[in-house]
């Protein structure tokens, strides 16, 4: 069932004896998933049961959607549920190669990963919404995009969505392919800068810029300290940027670029500060909003630097736009939104 813990201690376990049968138990209890929605709602996917999707909202009541009569008792393999659009959307991906989408009335449509992909697919492995709304699906041969949402009831035949999952299309060494589909995907993340992190069964880790077009880093057990070219899972500590990687032999992270950018921009934090004669390293200059213009300027207001936030993070190498590390002194920062409305403020001291 579902074990409700406080504290490291078991305070409450639900199954379908306290549920009313809502969590039902065909083939024992396979809860293989849980989300909240940002409604405080918790959703649960129940595999192999008559009742896949289940609720216990916010009045602790709990209840669930109809789903046997679009996937039965399939093996239910994942659940994700929108954040991004506010109309909640719930999707689970079954072991049939199905994905069932459902809405806050319960309306519920299946979609096909291979309807409008040129190069189709037989399984489904994982599925993520980015910062844009977004879902990537990673398959058995690579990723598709369902890039409008809001396309998925808009377009239906008899329960059946007609929403196009596109696979994209990556330009290597001038030669056009569709991205990954040699390899099988296990899992994507989207960090705060929206870029993706793809990690394969066989081929390590790949890092995308945010629509796919363009390789960032492609990190192997070969080139980096990845214990595996097996990636199982990953994510990220939205205030540290950290990514936590997990493979087949073992959890390593990787203190990324990025950080979950903030709501409202603010006070700055930049380490280190002050920047001591001995460093020669990065500074990191962490608050901004998404996708912040940076400019950083001496006390005079000379401009010396000019940067782009990764989610809610800038990186700085201290250099100035002639590539000389900047002399002893206060400098200040300023961060604005690509609306150029949300303003950061901020100053580091370089001592020579």
């Amino acid at each position: 069932g579902v074990v409700e813990v406080l504290d490291n201690k078991i305070i409450k376990v639900w199954d379908k004896d306290n549920t009313n049968n809502v969590l039902s138990e065909s083939y024992g209890y396979r809860v293989i998933a849980s989300q909240y929605d940002m409604s405080g709602n918790l959703l649960v996917a129940n595999s192999l049961s008559s009742t896949a999707l289940c609720y216990l909202n916010y009045r602790n009541e709990w209840g669930n959607f109809n789903t046997y009569g679009l996937i039965g008792q399939d093996e239910t393999l994942g659940l994700l549920i929108d954040q991004v659009s506010g109309n909640f959307y719930k999707f689970l991906w079954t072991s049939s190669n199905k994905i069932l989408a459902v809405n806050n009335n319960g309306q519920q449509v299946i979609i096909d990963p291979n309807n409008g992909a040129k190069d189709q697919s037989n399984k489904i492995n994982c599925m993520i919404q980015d910062k844009e709304g977004e879902i990537w699906i990673g398959t058995d041969k690579g990723i598709k995009v369902i890039y409008s949402i809001d396309d998925i009831y808009s377009t239906q035949d008899n329960g059946i969505s007609q929403v196009t999952c596109n696979n994209i299309i990556y330009q290597e060494e001038g030669i056009a392919q569709y991205l990954l589909n040699f390899d099988n995907i296990n899992t994507i993340l989207c960090d705060g800068g929206n870029r993706k992190w793809v990690g394969t069964e066989r081929n390590g880790i790949f890092v995308f810029s945010p629509n796919g077009d363009k390789q960032l880093y492609h990190f192997t057990a070969e080139n980096s300290p990845l214990y595996s070219n097996r990636v199982l899972t990953m994510a990220q500590d939205p205030l540290t940027g950290e990514i936590y990687i997990g493979t087949d032999r073992g959890i390593i992270s990787y203190k990324a670029e990025s950080t979950a950018p903030k709501e409202e921009a603010g006070a700055l934090y930049v380490y280190p500060n002050p920047v001591k004669p001995d460093y020669n390293g990065t500074i990191a200059i962490k608050g901004f909003v998404y996708d912040s213009d940076v400019r950083i300027t001496d006390i005079a207001g000379n401009m010396v630097a000019h940067l782009k936030s990764i989610g809610g993070q800038a990186v700085w190498d201290g250099k100035n736009f002639k590539g000389e590390r900047v002399s002893s002194g206060v400098y200040l920062i300023f961060g604005s939104a690509s609306e150029g409305q949300e303003k950061a403020v901020g100053k580091i001291l370089f001592v020579r």
